[in-house]
């Protein structure tokens, strides 16, 4: 099986190395025999969830089967009116990668070149680059 999965995939994505997805707490405490880990670099927060998200998460749970409204227009509407703008110009997304993911899928042309400050956080860096027949500046 696996050497039919290496064929059928894309050359870009053959050549790619695996992901690192840092050391789990178990890891961080038997390496470094520390007590308190604030895992900053992976969005995680080390006060913990907020007491009104906790609060909105146990009302909406019962609604978790359906799916959400995809174009978010109530959620859309809040923020146009807080920030004075309209609807229309608010873009959701499932995060900052994902957001300008979809900025570099609508702007980025294969071969084009593109200059990256931290290519471990961009979204076009690394892997999007590489299957997007992107030039990475090193």
């Amino acid at each position: 099986m696996k050497e039919t999965i290496e064929r059928l995939a894309r050359r870009e994505a053959r050549q790619l190395g695996r992901y690192n997805s840092g050391l789990s707490d178990d890891a961080v405490h038997q390496r470094f025999a520390v007590t308190y880990i604030a895992r900053l670099a992976s969005n995680e927060n080390p006060l913990g969830m907020s007491p009104l998200a906790d609060a909105a998460l146990r009302t909406e749970v019962t609604r978790t089967a359906c799916y959400p409204d995809p174009a978010s227009l109530q959620l859309r509407a809040v923020i146009a009116a807080r920030t004075g703008m309209t609807p229309e110009q608010v873009v959701m997304g499932n995060g900052s990668e994902n957001l300008l993911e979809m900025l570099c899928l609508a702007f980025l042309n294969p071969g084009d070149r593109v200059d990256l400050v931290d290519e471990q956080w961009c979204p076009c860096g690394g892997v999007p680059c590489a299957l997007r027949g992107l030039y990475r500046v090193r």
